[in-house]
């Protein structure tokens, strides 16, 4: 949390560019979308957050859309009933 309050988050996209291999920024993304997703859908300020992390870590739509159409599937919960 310290760190979180300290770091500009310009400064930690920059950073954590250099530190994390792309498994473990697709890891970090899954998750990200899956909590922004929970409620069935991310609100515009929760998307454009997330549109950051990708820019910032140079990870395209297109190579993680597979991806965050399963995270979409998970969470959708109208198909249970």
């Amino acid at each position: 949390m310290t760190y979180g309050r300290a770091t500009k988050f310009e400064d930690f996209l920059s950073a954590s560019d250099s530190l994390l291999n792309v498994v473990q920024k697709h890891c970090i993304l899954l998750n990200l979308a899956d909590a922004l997703l929970s409620d069935g859908r991310a609100a515009p300020q929760e998307q454009a957050l997330f549109e950051r992390f990708m820019q910032g870590w140079g990870i395209s739509k297109d190579s993680f859309q597979h991806d965050l159409s399963v995270i979409v599937k998970k969470n959708d919960h109208v198909v249970l009933g």
